[in-house]
């Protein structure tokens, strides 16, 4: 019989690749994030922002790099965007704003424009097995087949950062791992190239963009799965030993702090809670500024899912039939920046139309 007050809620058994990468870097904040539910009030404009450039990346990959689908998912950006943060926050926000998105769009399509591809699959969301009983939830962008490496599938991962050499760490991540363990799931071995970083720098005043392999050996991949089991294994011994705590420990013996992490990425958010008290199950409830919402990967709508195999299955096949595009149409850059910006209306009044319609 459990010894605490809390109250199971579904998602603790949904595990994902972030969930799981914020579990090994530090227990507790799991345990405030993931198991509370406690995130800080009001939107995250990094997550915002990062969304909106997976949406644009999206668009293009799968329309194509021309003129009218930079306009269009310019417009898709910005109609997220806005959602969440309204035109009198971009001061606060630049240069994550939507502002930058028509010019960021034709500055990437003009780096890339020799990319030639095969959209296989885009939006594609379920779970893959990592042993006979458990899964990991997942959710991949997109998958293509690149003929520049040889007809070889690969699944480009959209990342964005405000400052250069960010990216290399997403190379060993266990999401990496995860999408390439999906990738061999469904394809033939010999085809399966991996995942490849997609980043985008947005600086004040300029664009970068940056793409790093994180192609993976057959040696890493075992590595990657005893990884994961490990992890799962003390999460669950977690939270076992969580049913065994009482609000009157002086110490919660279970979800344990990982000193090293409080500051790695700026102070942690819950930083303040976490060290005021040994035993957090003597928190009521979520303290001035922070709200209880508990993230679910599986609210995300998909166009294609995996069966218990963790094999990709085509959901709304209209939507997911391959689409070549070899070296694709773009005009000149610096046209495409002024003519991008100019159409935005344009686009953005074709977007509304079409949910109308």
């Amino acid at each position: 019989m459990d010894k605490n007050d809390l109250q199971p809620h579904p998602t603790w058994e949904v595990v994902d690749s972030t969930k799981l990468q914020e579990y090994a870097s530090c227990a507790r904040y799991y345990f405030f994030c993931r198991v509370l539910g406690w995130i800080l009030e009001g939107p995250n404009i990094n997550l915002v922002f990062g969304k909106t450039w997976h949406i644009c990346m999206e668009h293009i990959h799968v329309k194509g790099y021309t003129l009218e689908a930079i306009q269009e998912a310019a417009a898709l950006g910005e109609e997220y965007f806005r959602r969440f943060f309204p035109p009198i926050t971009d001061a606060l926000n630049e240069p994550k704003i939507p502002g930058i998105l028509p010019i960021a769009l034709a500055e990437y399509v003009a780096r890339y424009k020799s990319d030639n591809f095969e959209v296989l699959f885009s939006e594609i969301g379920g779970t893959v097995p990592i042993d006979d009983k458990r899964f990991l939830h997942l959710r991949i962008d997109l998958i293509v087949r690149d003929h520049d490496r040889h007809g070889q599938i690969v699944a480009p991962e959209h990342k964005t950062s405000k400052r250069r050499g960010y990216f290399e760490k997403y190379t060993k991540d266990i999401q990496s791992g995860t999408y390439t363990h999906a990738l061999y799931c469904s394809f033939p071995k010999e085809e399966v190239f991996g995942v490849e970083i997609n980043g985008a720098v947005f600086l004040k005043r300029e664009r970068d963009f940056q793409r790093i392999p994180a192609k993976r050996t057959p040696q890493g991949m075992l590595e990657w799965l005893w990884t994961v089991q490990h992890w799962c294994d003390r999460l669950e011994w977690d939270f076992a030993e969580l049913n065994e705590c009482s609000e009157n420990d002086d110490v919660m013996m279970a979800f344990p702090k990982n000193t090293e992490s409080c500051s790695k990425y700026g102070p942690c958010k819950y930083y303040d809670i976490c060290h005021a008290r040994t035993n957090p199950l003597q928190l009521p409830e979520p303290p001035p500024g922070y709200e209880v919402d508990w993230w679910d990967p599986r609210k995300e709508e998909s166009k294609a899912t995996l069966d218990p195999r963790g094999k990709i299955i085509s959901i709304e096949k209209e939507e997911n039939e391959s689409q070549i595009v070899e070296s694709p149409t773009v005009v000149d850059v610096s046209k495409t920046e002024e003519a991008a910006v100019s159409a935005l209306d344009r686009a953005r009044a074709k977007v509304a139309q079409s949910k109308k319609s």
